[in-house]
């Protein structure tokens, strides 16, 4: 058999680490696949420890993994990688070690990892943590690669393959609103993203989530820059905007009654000569259909400044389903991870990820 025939064929076998509500997706869309294979859920929520991932997930046939809190125990079944999706700690504890901890566990179990919760361009916003990352996955021999819809795919990769086609790039700017009405976690719709908060309370917290929001688009401007060859923004401010119901809103796990949190927009700018180069507009809302028309509605562009200049618009369900398109992103960056070379890689560093079986 040839080497390219016999890599098709390869099931590369896939450790669950998070089954909220992201987790439980990509456990579900992994479970369907052909080409990857389930072989561990790990959890914290005993209302589900113990229990097979097709009773969590909503799966017809069993899957023969049954979800565990035993993080060691998991990670010693022969498996090619863990996808990370547990809340992000820089959202809750305002800085990045809970995930760090995680990561590093599963890269000396000598497993290649796939995280949701950052380290997508993590080199100048925390070299010396980059650079433990990258060593310790070094040492084991596996690689670790932080991705999603945003920061990462659509924020950063999509736009630089757009500059293809250009004889000279002026600027980039990338907005995007997501429908987060999906999310059944009151940690992360409510605690997290403050949606259904009053306007004082969200106020209240939103240092810590402009802080939390603008390293994330920091890792996504900085990629961006070392895209296109570009030093670091010489400077790089943000700005939130948050919208107030008009009517009582329920999602599956929150409601938010008029005058509180149904939308917020933040704004990250990365600088040169005191202009905007790199621009990332992000928003989220719930309920789209019941908030006013000039309210932010679900979607998708991305414009490039230049000649000539250049810009695209997302149409259909894609701007609809932010968990979907997430956790497409992740599984279909298995093989490509797995056979990276070892180390801490931005997507700049690797093959594009398409479609899997």
């Amino acid at each position: 058999m040839n080497p390219e025939a016999e890599q098709e064929m390869k099931k590369y076998k896939v450790i669950q680490m998070g089954l909220g509500a992201v987790g439980r997706r990509s456990a579900k869309l992994i479970a369907e696949k052909e080409s990857v294979e389930l072989v561990g859920a790990i959890d914290i929520d005993e209302q589900i420890i113990g229990h097979d991932v097709s009773d969590v997930v909503g799966l017809k046939e069993r899957t023969g993994v049954t979800v565990s809190s035993n993080i060691d125990e998991v990670l010693s079944i022969p498996a090619d990688l863990v996808l990370h999706m547990t809340p992000t700690s820089m959202a809750y504890d305002d800085n990045w070690q809970g995930n760090v901890d995680e990561i590093v566990r599963c890269l000396q179990a000598g497993k290649n990892v796939i995280t949701l919760t950052g380290f997508n361009y993590p080199f100048i916003r925390s070299p010396d943590q980059a650079s433990m990352l990258d060593r310790i996955a070094k040492e084991n021999n596996v690689t670790i690669h932080g991705t999603g819809v945003n920061p990462t795919y659509i924020s950063e990769l999509l736009p630089l393959v757009l500059t293809g086609s250009m004889q000279r790039v002026d600027g980039v700017r990338f907005s995007r609103t997501a429908d987060h009405s999906e999310y059944d976690s009151v940690k992360i719709a409510r605690d997290m993203l403050g949606y259904g908060l009053s306007l004082e309370e969200f106020d209240l917290m939103i240092d810590r989530f402009k802080k939390f929001m603008h390293f994330y688009f920091l890792e996504s401007i900085h990629a961006v820059a070392a895209g296109l060859g570009w030093e670091p923004p010489e400077d790089i401010r943000s700005t939130i905007t948050r919208y107030p119901a008009k009517t009582a809103l329920k999602t599956s796990c929150i409601d938010c009654p008029p005058g509180h949190v149904c939308s917020l927009t933040i704004s990250v700018e990365g600088f040169r000569d005191n202009v905007p180069v790199i621009t990332m507009d992000w928003t989220g809302v719930i309920c789209p259909d019941e908030c006013p028309p000039d309210y932010p509605k679900p979607g998708e562009s991305i414009w490039i400044d230049g000649e000539p200049s250049t810009g695209v618009e997302f149409t259909g369900k894609h701007p609809h389903d932010a968990l979907g398109v997430s956790v497409a992103i992740t599984t279909n960056y298995v093989p490509v991870v797995v056979e990276a070379d070892p180390g801490l890689k931005w997507f700049g560093e690797m093959p594009t990820p398409v479609c899997i079986t």
